[in-house]
């Protein structure tokens, strides 16, 4: 029996939305900034003096992260929720994962940067290996619940989506930031839960993502609070990012809520640029975080970060916005130009092998059933 309390509005066009695609690539921004501060092993000279100017100056680059991962998984149930995930967008997904990690994994082999070893080799072709540290590998869990997600979030009502997303507020949020209880979510669970708050907003919009002053409004407070929040863990010469650590901590969660209302509430003409430079957001995150390797060559060895911090204060802050700039440019670059000439050519091999592998498909299955009897026991079950 079909649901008649929901009126499910389908935030999809035939292209993609501008206002998302630049939060897309302010969420990206985000996230390499985030790294450029915490993978960099600046922190240990920041922990000389946190309230140093440049000290606070590097912590609020460094705070954003886990609420913009919080972002790409609201963006993800926003825009899913009415759709499932295909064969197709499955491998490419996979396919641009693999070759990224093989791709920086051979480089440094090569070079005698990384040493090679079989079991490195080994743990590179698997693609899911740790779900709990790397987010990457968490999405690629995540896009197979998908379909089973929107099942479930299509069978409940209204009301009955809400009580699940107060539930899950509860467990993951609000216990894990207050101490209530020793609790830590991981990343697969707690991605599922976000794409249920993105799906939700998706499903029943109403008015709510019109209110752009109110989301604006909110956004600029809870950034205040979560700066205000660091600000409070220096003074008490605690780590900076207790309250901002993990992506289902109160603050980063509201900041990724209220934000991406705000952008939803954009009007923003339509632009190829950014649809175009949004569309290598996820190829940015691949390249710059292609294993500890990478992160060593990248932060320490190639931009010097923790050097940089020590710099005068003009020179300082050119070697902040060129390192992040930089990475975010470059990686662009890298990912639009793969996309271009090696996924553009592979994928139009697979529509064209599609109809094919259909047929050898059906015919497989049937013999199968056939050797099997399935046909005959499920009539019999049916019976």
């Amino acid at each position: 029996m079909k649901n008649k309390e929901k009126k499910i509005k389908t935030p999809l066009t035939g292209e993609r939305q501008t206002n998302f695609e630049f939060y897309r690539i302010i969420l990206m921004v985000l996230v390499v900034a985030h790294h450029f501060v915490v993978n960099s092993g600046v922190m240990n000279a920041i922990s000389y003096d946190f309230s140093a100017r440049r000290a606070l100056l590097y912590l609020t680059l460094g705070m954003w992260g886990q609420s913009a991962l919080n972002g790409f998984a609201l963006i993800s149930g926003y825009f899913m929720c009415n759709k499932n995930i295909t064969a197709k967008k499955y491998a490419r997904l996979l396919a641009e994962v693999m070759f990224y990690r093989l791709a920086a994994s051979a480089a440094f082999w090569a070079t005698g940067y990384d040493p090679f070893t079989w079991k490195a080799l080994i743990k590179t072709l698997i693609p899911v290996t740790n779900v709990k540290d790397s987010a990457t590998q968490a999405v690629l869990v995540v896009y197979l619940c998908i379909p089973f997600l929107n099942k479930l979030l299509h069978a409940l009502t209204k009301k009955q989506h809400l009580l699940l997303l107060v539930l899950f507020g509860f467990v993951f949020t609000f216990c894990s930031t207050f101490s209530f209880m020793t609790f830590a979510a991981e990343y697969i669970p707690w991605f599922c839960a976000v794409y249920c708050i993105g799906a939700y907003i998706g499903m029943y919009p109403g008015k709510m993502i019109k209110k752009r002053e109110l989301w604006g409004l909110a956004m600029l407070l809870t950034m205040v609070v979560s700066f205000a929040s660091v600000l409070n863990c220096v003074n008490a010469k605690l780590s900076p990012y207790i309250y901002m650590n993990e992506p289902y901590k109160v603050f980063p969660l509201l900041n990724a809520v209220f934000s991406f209302l705000f952008f939803g509430s954009l009007k923003l003409p339509h632009s190829r640029v950014i649809n175009k430079v949004a569309s290598a957001a996820f190829g940015v995150l691949l390249i710059h975080t292609a294993g500890a390797p990478m992160r060593r060559f990248l932060w320490t060895d190639l931009l010097q970060v923790t050097k940089g911090y020590w710099l005068s204060a003009p020179l300082m802050l050119a070697h902040v916005a060129g390192c992040i700039a930089g990475v975010y440019v470059v990686c662009t670059v890298i990912d639009l130009l793969r996309s271009r000439f090696l996924e553009r050519p592979a994928f139009l091999l697979w529509d064209k092998a599609a109809p094919a592998a259909k047929r050898v498909w059906k015919k497989l299955d049937a013999r199968i059933s056939k050797n099997w009897h399935l046909n005959e026991k499920t009539e019999e079950k049916q019976a």
